[in-house]
Parts: C-alpha cells; structure tokens; sequence
C-alpha cells in the first residue's frame, strides 16, 4: 500500500512539472509573438 502511495505522489508531482512546463512553453511562446507586433 505505502508504494502504491509514493508512486501516486511521484505521478502526481511529475504531472505538475509537466503542468509548470507547458504554462511556461505557453507563456513564453505568447510573450515571442507579442514583441513580434511590436
């Protein structure tokens, strides 16, 4: 039971640094084309 615990923490932390990744892709992706109009 407990390592089933720890792999869902480890899942569960692993998806929010791919949440974090993809919120910075997204945000810096965004700042790139907002200088572009510039």
């Amino acid at each position: 039971l407990e390592s089933a615990l720890k792999a869902s923490e480890t899942a569960q932390s692993m998806l929010q640094a791919e949440r974090a990744n993809t919120r910075s892709r997204v945000y810096s992706d965004e700042e790139f084309q907002s200088l572009q109009l510039q």
